[in-house]
């Protein structure tokens, strides 16, 4: 049996800010948990620990602080435990014209903010004040503090290492529902489940007890208000402090945000949706206008099939990655090959790939020849037996604890493999994380948080969401259902792009412009839409040429209608 690693999104855009693998220094997962009163007192800034901020450069300085602070392990049932939670940050650059905090989440759950934080603030540090496209994210870097509380379960919170990093014992799950490939699924299940409920304080690592926790550290700092911006999943972080603690927060923006206002569960189905629509859409669509621009003849019809019954190891291979016509193209190749040659070895598959006739321009060609090379290492080569970890062991674990902590999770094992059996007939994309995930939860013992007050949460001040039209992760719609929800939401729409993590990761002075002075003020163009509109990302801002001028300002546009037909009129009485 070939044994295929399961592929967990992570938001690209963050990547490069993540803690690989960093170690605790010394003591087991429950080393932090404590019945008497910590020793270190409460927001003792000092020097960051390397695997907190990782080993590049500090371009901080002295601004760049870190401190733990001993919390109540049960914020909402204190009996004496304690877990030391860390905290980073970044102080305003000016501190006589200090105006407040901004806390920070990057996404998960589970990454850590160390290498994010640090990046984020050495960018706004190097704005130019003068420059019209980048004064307002100077000001922040001047005015405000940037913090982030590392989440518990995290290196500096009590970090927890409860997933192997291993290729899964069970086949690949969309191409073998079988019972025994399904009884080995359920044994995965339950002994994930057991290693990562096993530690003192797992029960304690969910997005709930993450807010208190940065309550706590907003009354430590001695703000009455703070403001917040999260990525993705940060926008569940957000939602909840903003219904915990309303009259504590003041701005906020949820750039990419996940739906908050259903479930975890609604929110794959939407991300499974919203990728599907964008694999016929952009991977589908073009290879049927033109087959034989791909080699694949000039019957729509017969590729079509091709497409339906492409064999499962084939499918497996290409599991997650298929995001072009080329690499489908591709793997219709590779399959045509392996029916027409019995492919025993691996060299001999790659010397198909090399000499097959493609009746295609050399360009195209070549990329087909490649990307089938990869289908072939991926079948042939298979997986490291060693342990892997894209974000860091700590990531992983926190990634399947905190769902299963945040939401209750009631169907039974016949409904989930029923549901598995759908998504597998209507997703191509997809590797089966999604059905172990749900049976992991579901052998977890109920959530050990109270469901989100959305009622409480109207009473926080207007908000900021910002989306990408064509966003594939956290899509357009689930979004709108936010919008919809809360009067006080404001919307930033991005025309024509898919980026996931917008803000920051533009040359589009539309966008940056506005979220920043947003974020620095509290203001948005003047509108009688509750969304605005801005036209595409312009590129990502590490590519541009160092000294290249910005592109010009254009200021967003009112939107009147969004694609769902829900009428964007603001409500003047709820402007502030």
């Amino acid at each position: 049996m070939r044994r295929h690693r399961l592929r967990s999104w992570v938001p690209p855009v963050l990547a490069f800010a993540m803690l690989a693998g960093a170690e605790p220094s010394a003591g087991s997962p429950d080393a932090r948990l404590t019945n008497s009163v910590a020793a270190v007192p409460p927001l003792a800034w000092g020097a960051c620990p390397e695997a907190w901020i990782g080993s590049s450069a500090n371009r901080l300085g002295s601004r760049l602080q870190c401190a733990a602070m001993a919390m109540p392990l049960d914020h909402l049932a204190p009996d004496g435990r304690l877990i030391e939670v860390g905290v980073l940050r970044v102080s305003a650059a000016i501190p006589a014209q200090r105006e407040g905090a901004i806390f920070l989440n990057g996404g998960g759950p589970g990454l850590h903010p160390g290498a994010l934080l640090h990046s984020l603030a050495a960018a706004w540090t190097s704005m130019r004040p003068h420059d019209p496209d980048e004064a307002d994210k100077r000001g922040l870097a001047e005015r405000y503090d940037l913090v982030a509380v590392i989440p518990r379960g995290q290196v500096g919170a009590g970090p927890i290492h409860c997933r192997t990093g291993l290729a899964p014992r069970f086949q690949y799950l969309p191409t073998h529902t079988d019972d025994t490939n399904w009884n080995l699924v359920l044994a995965e299940a339950r002994d994930i489940a057991q290693a990562c409920s096993a530690p003192g304080h797992a029960r304690y690592v969910s997005t709930e007890q993450h807010a208190h926790d940065m309550d706590a550290i907003r009354h430590a700092i001695g703000d009455d208000r703070v403001h917040f911006y999260g990525i993705s999943y940060g926008s569940m972080v957000g939602a909840r402090y903003a219904s915990l603690y309303p009259e504590h927060l003041d701005r906020m923006i949820l750039d990419s945000p996940l739906d908050f206002t259903r479930d975890y569960r609604a929110a794959t189905v939407a991300t499974l949706e919203a990728r599907q629509k964008r694999y016929v859409e952009t991977v589908v669509a073009p290879l049927l206008d033109d087959p034989a621009r791909y080699g694949l003849g000039s019957d729509s019809g017969a590729v079509s099939t091709s497409i339906a019954q492409l064999p499962g190891d084939i499918r497996e291979a290409m599991a997650g990655y298929v995001e072009s016509p080329v690499q489908l193209a591709a793997a219709l190749h590779a399959a045509s090959w392996m029916r027409q040659d019995p492919v025993p070895t691996f060299d001999r598959f790659r010397q198909i790939i090399q000499s097959a006739p493609l009746a295609v321009e050399a360009a195209t060609a070549i990329r087909v020849r490649m990307e089938a090379a990869r289908i072939a290492r991926a079948l042939y080569v298979g997986w490291s037996t060693e342990p892997h970890f894209s974000l860091g062991a700590e990531a992983a674990s926190i990634r399947t604890i905190v769902p299963c902590n945040d939401v209750n999770w009631t169907r039974s094992d016949q409904e989930i493999r029923q549901a598995a059996q759908q998504y597998a007939a209507r997703y191509f994309n997809i590797d089966g994380t999604e059905t172990l995930d749900e049976l992991v939860c579901s052998r977890w013992g109920g959530s050990a948080v109270r469901t989100l007050d959305l009622v409480a949460m109207e009473g926080a001040r207007r908000f900021l969401l910002i989306q990408s039209e064509k966003d594939s992760t956290t899509p357009l719609n689930a979004t709108t259902r936010i919008l919809d929800r809360f009067n006080q939401a404001r919307m930033l729409l991005v025309r024509d792009s898919d980026l996931h993590g917008v803000f920051n990761y533009t040359r589009s002075p539309c966008i940056e412009r506005t979220a920043a002075h947003y974020l620095l003020t509290g203001a948005l163009p003047e509108s009688g839409s509750r969304v605005l509109a801005c036209d595409g990302t312009l590129g990502n801002p590490l590519h541009a040429i160092p000294g290249e001028p910005h592109p010009p300002f254009t200021a967003p546009v009112p939107v009147p209608v969004l694609v769902d037909g829900s009428s964007t009129a603001a409500h003047d009485e709820l402007r502030r």
